[in-house]
């Protein structure tokens, strides 16, 4: 996720509906050229963007980066998580940094404080595309060990300036 956010906020972002999702893009078993990355379509420095990394953010941290939007949080995807269908999953064992193998988006919590993500696999995984993953530390997929977004220019100075201040209170 790093590499990518770094060639986004040097490169700029390809609109959303010139790439629309696709469960599979292949034919004959290998990737089409239909959704491969066309550098005419970027939007040329459209806006200037930091990538910002949290590493091992606690429980508390990620709730409050969640009041500014969602996070692309690196993920513990176990050999369960693929069937997964409902309910709050709860992974097999802690994950640690070298058991990351899947990404997803970090949108929100519940009231019961378990997270709620949105997976790349379609609406056919999960709730609609959907996910709730508990925030026991022992089960939670490694939430937290690597998070990631992007900030336009203004808005990365101003949290960065919130944070210098939380810092020195």
């Amino acid at each position: 996720m790093s590499s990518a956010l770094t060639v986004i906020s040097k490169s700029g972002l390809p609109q959303e509906s010139t790439y629309p999702y696709a469960a599979s893009n292949t034919v004959n078993g290998k990737p089409s050229t239909s959704g491969i990355c066309n550098t005419n379509q970027l939007i040329q420095n459209s806006k200037k963007y930091t990538p910002f990394t949290y590493n091992y953010a606690s429980d508390d941290d990620l709730r409050s980066y969640l009041q500014i939007g969602p996070l692309a949080v690196a993920f513990w995807a176990d050999s369960n998580f693929t069937s997964y269908s409902s309910g709050v999953y709860s992974c097999s064992q802690s994950a640690e940094s070298s058991n990351i193998n899947h990404a997803v988006l970090l949108i929100g919590y519940d009231i019961n404080n378990n997270w709620i993500i949105k997976n790349s696999w379609g609406t056919s995984w999960g709730e609609s595309g959907f996910g709730y993953v508990t925030s026991d530390s022992s089960g939670n997929c490694g939430i937290g060990i690597e998070a990631y977004r992007l900030f336009a220019g203004r808005l990365f100075t101003l949290l960065s300036l919130t944070l210098l201040v939380s810092a020195i209170l």
